[in-house]
């Protein structure tokens, strides 16, 4: 099950009830493997770096601590209106992305970048865009990041184009040369999309003005032009989605322990909700989000060991002995995902219980359906 746009709702009021009492840092967070630009404050490791030198955290970027994270500005969410609107989704993204790159665990496959916003002032072209309106394409404004890769579902039969550009209230937003941001960016034109088929795309910062479009990144979007009657369910995940965990990593991982843990994150969503299926209506987020906000998921995050001693004995036997009683890992999340992924596909047991447990959004955390699964297996 999904949730809907414009609700007012016990989910809606939740999600609103829990930005408004969680600040969320203005800076950005910085994470190992990552592109950081000098001129610019991060979060990292539990510090406020300053970058004094571009370039990829852990390897070539070049920065300093100045300060303690416990001391980095926030800003709290308010919401004027009684539903869920744009602006109580482009917060939760927000948050969403901090959780991210401060615990490693990924929510974004739950969350649907795009909000119902579009773009009335220009449209899109193969060479880029022409200011003005269209009576035959609808320019939809979906928010994004740089330097990310984004996965895209939609219906459309005929010619699509997508392009990232810089835009607000007063038009497109310009360089200090008073050249347009987004004349640095490239359109990408497809003959068709299927929903059954996403298609992924990466923002890159152009070299020669990537300090100044990540200052102005909060006005980055990602423009995607369709027919005006295209009603098709629309959604965009940030992160490539469109791969599978099918077999385990083989070697050893102690000194890329960092990237062994992101090609976890990437590869282990199985059977994301939001992608199986489209009604005309695109969603704002599955209600698995819900059961994270609340907590109600066993992650790397659980504070309480009898939880965990719980998910460890639903490992097999033989791999129990490996775990440290009450203690998380990884090791323990990728057990878990392949014992239950070969569970779901045991079609003899399928025959014989029908009414098992479907597991939609599996990542190897323990959620409703896995301990449903826990149950039943």
């Amino acid at each position: 099950m999904s949730h809907k746009f414009f609700t007012n709702d016990i989910e809606s009021d939740f999600i609103k009830q829990f930005l408004n009492k969680t600040p969320v840092p203005i800076m950005d967070v910085a994470v190992d493997g990552r592109q950081i630009y000098s001129g610019f404050k991060y979060i990292y490791n539990g510090n406020i770096i300053e970058c004094y030198g571009d370039g990829i955290v852990g390897k070539t970027a070049v920065f300093g601590i100045v300060d303690s994270a416990e001391n980095a500005p926030c800003d709290v969410f308010t919401s004027t209106v009684n539903y869920y609107d744009q602006k109580t989704h482009k917060r939760l993204g927000k948050y969403l992305r901090y959780y991210r790159d401060t615990t490693g665990i990924d929510l974004m496959p739950f969350y649907n970048c795009f909000n119902y916003d579009n773009f009335v002032d220009f449209y899109l072209t193969n060479d880029g865009y022409v200011l003005g309106s269209s009576d035959d394409y609808k320019v939809l404004a979906v928010p994004i990041k740089l330097n990310m890769k984004y996965t895209i579902a939609v219906d459309c039969p005929s010619e699509v184009l997508i392009k990232p550009v810089f835009h607000y209230e007063f038009g497109m937003v310009k360089s200090k040369n008073l050249v347009p941001l987004s004349d640095y960016t490239t359109a990408q034109r497809l003959s068709y999309l299927s929903f059954n088929r996403p298609i992924v795309i990466e923002t890159r910062a152009e070299p020669d003005h990537a300090n100044e479009m990540y200052d102005k990144e909060r006005y980055l979007y990602l423009a995607i032009q369709l027919p005006k009657n295209n009603d098709s369910s629309l959604v965009v995940l940030e992160g490539d989605w469109t791969k599978n965990y099918d077999k385990i990593f083989s070697a050893d991982y102690g000194e890329n322990k960092e990237e062994f843990i992101q090609k976890q994150n990437e590869l282990m969503y199985r059977d994301i909700g939001l992608l199986l299926y489209s009604d005309g209506t695109s969603y704002a987020y599955s209600d698995r989000l819900i059961e994270y906000l609340l907590l109600n998921v066993i992650t790397s995050q659980e504070t309480i060991d009898g939880n965990i001693e719980y998910t460890q004995r639903n490992i097999n036997a033989k791999e129990l002995n490996d775990y440290i009683k009450g203690t998380w890992t990884n090791d323990m999340r990728t057990a878990l995902w392949y014992k239950y992924k070969n569970w779901m596909s045991d079609k003899t047991a399928s025959e014989k219980n029908p009414f098992r447990v479907v597991m939609v959004d599996m990542n190897g955390f323990v959620d409703k359906d896995m301990e449903q699964a826990f149950l039943e297996g």
